[in-house]
């Protein structure tokens, strides 16, 4: 359970995002709203333990967050950003099959899975922001 309590973030002298508090159960689907520069990714950023907050606590199964090391945290929790940039020509198979020895039935059925099974042969530059997202989330699930 990812537990965050009181959590607060200041950048300069102004608050992104002040005493957030609640819980995420494993498998739970959660989705954040809100408008540009309202602070969703800043907020999931600190659930990631990626940035730190100002204010709160952010804890995975009852332990804080800063308590893990990097290797630990691997194992639970994964982040992709929807604006990468890949310099080579490659497919969106090969930028999946990049990121370690994976088989190659498992890429395409975490394709599949996030609705992206038609991006399987295209260039990866050539697809759009939204396309790139989906192999992003993809590549987090692998």
């Amino acid at each position: 359970m990812l537990t965050y309590e009181n959590l607060g973030l200041q950048f300069k002298k102004r608050w992104i995002f002040q005493n957030l508090a609640g819980q995420i159960a494993p498998g739970e689907m959660v989705g954040i709203l809100g408008p540009n520069g309202s602070g969703k990714s800043s907020f999931l950023r600190c659930l990631a333990h990626l940035i730190t907050p100002n204010t709160g606590l952010v804890s995975w199964d009852g332990k804080p967050m800063a308590t893990y090391s990097s290797e630990e945290l691997s194992k639970y929790r994964s982040y992709a950003r929807a604006d990468i940039a890949c310099r080579w020509d490659l497919k969106v198979e090969e930028v999946l099959s990049l990121y370690g020895p994976v088989h190659k039935t498992k890429i395409h059925d975490t394709l599949t899975w996030v609705k992206g099974e038609t991006l399987w042969n295209k260039q990866f530059n050539q697809l759009s922001g939204g396309e790139k997202s989906l192999v992003m989330l993809a590549l987090s699930l692998i």
